[in-house]
């Protein structure tokens, strides 16, 4: 081969070596770049026993062929939080310009220390780590244990019993399995993180008393998170559970605080609810979707929807239960306090779902702060039966039997202070004496009904 031909050879595969070195080296400062990360939320799940760090790690990806800058590594926090970070071997809480080479990675090891004997503590412990490159914002949770309690991080479980040694903590949810059982003893505290729900599909006891009752709540305990709605999604039995019982619970600041899907599949209840509280949701109080629920002795209130809400027909007996919604500086009243409906109105009529009703109300209180707190919906295609007996009720329908029978409509009963959610009775109140004996012997309270003429409501005047 001719020299200067050789040499005019080996020239362009030196440039082209160039050109692609070059090429393959050039940063992208394109704003469609993005990160990869191996975890987007590290979870700390230890349960820890005593003063003590543990440390987690995971992998920044760079998934392209070219070098990527990352102009800033964060940790929200800052030399507030109780995590630290070490990138990639340089501690700190935060960085600058870090490169990341074509198809190529980093560590970034996070450590917690934590005293569970910490009663202020909060329950779960949260902080991020902010990534910005060109322009774009990524960030990596970071959640901890804080205080010694039983945790749940998402778990399908069996049958198991919860006892009040120590708070259980729900995060993301908890699924109580198809044929299996679970038993909250007395004086137990549940809670759940923000968006968490308890999912029943088999069953679910909830064994209280008076004395010492199971509270299900958010796992903020902050005094401002006091009454504050939505922190959780609530209690949700899913179709085919059956046999559950909830007796001497409260349930507070959900979303929803009892949802129930489907009727029975057994000859019992979908669920027996008694001498239990639910309150400040930031939906509905109870919601039963086509259920089966019996209710005694209950106090519903502080609801952003409804305090009862039985949709697409079902089966329901209330039994000395008060549902009371007035709004407050955390609760705006719009919707009636009970609304029936034998359909689910979709957005195509031919769509819409149906099934028979029957509802019974006896003893109860339905009342509240709107001129109208019956909402009905009924579609004559099904069956609606409901009966209104010896309620105290604020509305302005047609108040006649066969429906409605030895009622006091429109007749305040006199709840002792409403302001500071005070729904026991006022001496003054008509609901004292005028119920029927039904043979319910005692109150919310364990106050015994002795006389023969029971007080209308949850609460027995004392």
């Amino acid at each position: 081969m001719h020299q200067s031909h050789l040499h005019k050879l080996l020239l362009i595969a030196i440039i082209s070596i160039v050109i692609f070195s070059c090429r393959k080296d050039k940063v992208i400062y394109s704003s469609n770049v993005k990160l990869s990360f191996t975890q987007d939320t590290l979870t700390f799940d230890t349960v820890f026993t005593s003063l003590g760090s543990t440390t987690e790690f995971f992998k920044v990806l760079n998934t392209h062929k070219q070098p990527i800058i990352i102009s800033k590594i964060d940790l929200a926090g800052g030399n507030s939080s109780q995590f630290r970070i070490n990138i990639d071997g340089i501690p700190g809480i935060s960085a600058r310009d870090i490169k990341i080479e074509g198809e190529d990675s980093m560590y970034i090891f996070v450590e917690v220390t934590v005293d569970p004997s910490l009663v202020g503590t909060p329950f779960i412990i949260e902080d991020s780590i902010i990534f910005i490159t060109n322009g774009n914002m990524q960030r990596v949770l970071l959640t901890a244990w804080g205080q010694n309690a039983y945790y749940y991080n998402g778990n399908i479980i069996c049958s198991m019993k919860w006892i009040s040694d120590k708070p259980h903590v729900v995060y993301n949810s908890v699924l109580v399995d198809s044929g299996c059982t679970l038993t909250i003893k007395e004086g137990t505290h549940v809670h759940f993180h923000d968006r968490s729900r308890l999912f029943v599909s088999g069953t679910l006891k909830v064994n209280g008393t008076a004395a010492d009752p199971v509270v299900f709540q958010g796992d903020r305990l902050e005094s401002f998170y006091e009454d504050l709605p939505g922190q959780w999604d609530g209690i949700h039995f899913l179709r085919g559970s059956i046999n559950n019982e909830i007796n001497y619970a409260i349930i507070e600041n959900g979303v929803v605080g009892i949802r129930v899907d489907s009727l029975s599949e057994n000859s019992n209840p979908n669920l027996i609810i008694k001498n239990s509280i639910v309150r400040n949701t930031l939906s509905s109080g109870i919601l039963g979707l086509t259920a089966e629920i019996q209710g005694e002795n209950c106090l519903i209130y502080n609801n952003g929807q409804y305090s009862c809400q039985l949709e697409i027909g079902g089966v329901y007996d209330f039994k000395h239960c008060t549902f009371a919604n007035y709004s407050s500086i955390l609760i705006n009243h719009k919707s009636s306090v009970v609304r029936l409906s034998n359909l689910f109105d979709a957005f195509i009529p031919a769509d819409d779902i149906y099934a028979d009703l029957n509802a019974t109300f006896t003893n109860c209180i339905i009342y509240g702060s709107l001129k109208e707190e019956l909402d009905f919906n009924f579609d004559g295609k099904v069956d609606s039966t409901y009966l209104f007996d010896n309620c105290i009720i604020r509305s302005e329908k047609n108040i006649i039997p066969p429906f409605f029978t030895a009622n006091k409509v429109n007749d305040d009963p006199k709840f002792v202070l409403i302001a500071e959610d005070d729904f026991h009775l006022d001496s003054l109140s008509s609901a004292i004496d005028a119920g029927k004996n039904i043979g319910i012997m005692i109150d919310l309270e364990d106050n015994v009904r002795s006389d023969g003429k029971p007080d209308i409501g949850c609460y027995e005047k004392q």
